[in-house]
């Protein structure tokens, strides 16, 4: 999906809070944001971010 591309996008290659990120992408709240997030690649947008660098 093309929200996961550009979620993975953004983490991996901004310092963007992960709420300026959910914004980015139409999310209304960051806990949605970081739900489907998990769904998509199993781990959080935070942890994933983590393993970027």
């Amino acid at each position: 999906e093309i929200r996961f591309s550009l979620a993975k996008d953004y983490l991996r290659s901004t310092n963007f809070k992960l709420d300026q990120i959910a914004e980015l992408l139409g999310y209304s709240e960051p806990g949605n944001f970081t739900h489907a997030f998990k769904r998509w690649s199993g781990i959080s947008p935070r942890a994933f971010r983590m393993q970027s660098f």
